[in-house]
C-alpha cells in the first residue's frame, strides 16, 4: 500500500503535517477531506506493507479498546481518545487514524483491521467473531490477556536463545585462544615427538588460517551473507525450525513455547465462537515454527473429514504430547 507524507490546512488555517497509508492519490485526498483538511501538498514515499505491531503493543491497544468500549464509548470515539494519548507512538497514531477513516467509510472493524495491515490474523479473526456475537469489549480484553502472555513467552524464548548464543561465543573464544596463544607455546616441543593425526590436523588448520587470513575472512563474510539471504526461502525456514526442535536442552523449551502458543490461540478463537477448522487455520499461523505449521495441513484435513482433534494432534511432531492428551479428555467430557 502506498505511503504518503502530506501537508494540509484545517478549518482554522492551522497547518498539519503527517504520514498516512492510502490506496491511491485520489484516496489520500478523499481521506484528508473527510477529516476536514485541505491538502496543500503531498509526496508518495514508497509502497510498503505495514509491519504488524508486536505483542506488547497489541496487548496495550486491545486493553484500551476493551476498557473504553466497555464504558459505553463508540468505537471511533475510543480510537480518537487513544490517538490523543501522549504515550502513543507514531506508528500507533498512524494505525488509529487509518482505522478511524476506514470505519467512517462504513467498514466493519475486522475489515478495517485487515485493510490497515497493522494487525495480525488472530486479532482480526477474534474481532470478526465478536461482531457476530456482540461481545466486542470482552473480545478486546481477552486479546489483551492473550498478547500479554505472548509477550512473556517471547521474552522467555529470547532468554533461552541467549544460552545458545553464549555457548557458541564461548566455543569460538576457546578455539581462538588455542590457535593464537596455546598452540604457539607448545609448538617447539612438538618438533621432537611423533604427533597424533588429530594434533597434526589442528596444527595444519592453524597454519592455513594464519597464511590465508584474508581469504578466510572473505569466506566467512560470504557465508554469513548467504545465510542471511536464505532466511526468506521457505525450505530453509522449514529445516531451520526443524533443527531448533532437536537442539539439546533448548529444543524442549522451544517445543513447550510452541505448544503453549498454539493452545492459547486456539482456545481464544474457539471460545470467541469460531468453528474448529477456521480456528485451526488461524492458530497454525501464530505458532511461529514453519516445520510444525506445515503439519497442520494434515491435521485440518483429518478434522474436516470427521476425525478427532486429539488423534490428529498426536501425529504432529514438535508439539508436546500432553496437549493431545488434554484435548482427548476435553472431547470425552464435552468440556473442550
Amino acid at each position: 500500500m502506498p505511503f504518503y507524507r502530506y501537508k494540509a490546512l484545517d478549518d482554522r488555517g492551522g497547518t498539519e503535517r503527517g504520514k498516512i497509508f492510502a490506496p491511491s492519490e485520489s484516496g489520500l485526498l478523499r481521506m484528508l477531506k473527510d477529516e476536514g483538511l485541505y491538502t496543500v501538498s503531498y509526496v508518495k514515499i514508497k509502497d510498503i506493507r505495514p509491519r504488524p505491531f508486536k505483542a506488547a503493543a497489541l496487548a496495550e491497544i486491545n486493553r484500551q479498546l476493551g476498557r473504553l468500549t466497555g464504558a459505553g464509548l463508540p468505537l471511533t470515539r475510543a480510537l480518537d481518545i487513544m490517538l490523543q494519548e501522549e504515550t502513543a507512538t507514531e506508528r500507533q497514531k498512524s494505525a488509529y487514524k487509518t482505522l478511524i477513516r476506514l470505519l467512517r467509510q462504513g467498514l466493519l472493524f475486522s475489515s478495517a483491521l485487515k485493510s490497515s495491515g497493522f494487525f495480525p490474523p488472530l486479532m482480526i479473526s477474534i474481532y470478526r467473531a465478536s461482531e457476530d456475537s456482540g461481545s466486542f469489549s470482552d473480545a478486546a480484553l481477552r486479546l489483551a490477556e492473550l498478547y500479554d502472555k505472548e509477550h512473556k513467552l517471547i521474552t522467555k524464548l529470547k532468554g533461552s536463545s541467549a544460552y545458545t548464543k553464549t555457548l557458541a561465543f564461548s566455543i569460538m573464544a576457546v578455539i581462538s585462544f588455542l590457535f593464537t596463544y596455546l598452540l604457539p607455546k607448545f609448538e617447539p616441543m612438538f618438533s621432537t615427538i611423533e604427533l597424533p593425526e588429530s594434533t597434526k590436523l589442528l596444527l595444519g588448520l592453524r597454519d592455513t588460517v594464519k597464511d590465508n587470513s584474508l581469504m578466510v575472512l572473505v569466506f566467512i563474510t560470504v557465508l554469513l551473507i548467504c545465510l542471511y539471504g536464505l532466511r526468506s526461502l521457505s525450505f530453509f525456514s522449514y529445516y531451520k525450525d526443524k533443527l531448533k526442535l532437536r537442539l539439546p536442552l533448548i529444543g524442549k523449551v522451544f517445543s513447550t513455547v510452541y505448544t503453549a502458543r498454539f493452545a492459547r490461540t486456539f482456545s481464544s478463537l474457539y471460545g470467541a465462537g469460531l468453528s474448529f477448522v477456521p480456528a485451526l487455520e488461524t492458530a497454525r499461523l501464530t505458532i511461529g515454527n514453519d516445520y510444525i505449521s506445515r503439519q497442520f495441513v494434515a491435521v485440518i484435513a483429518e478434522v474436516s473429514s470427521g476425525g478427532s482433534l486429539s488423534s490428529a494432534l498426536m501425529k504432529v511432531r514438535g508439539l508436546r504430547k500432553k496437549l493431545a492428551a488434554s484435548i482427548l479428555v476435553g472431547e470425552e467430557t464435552g468440556a473442550l
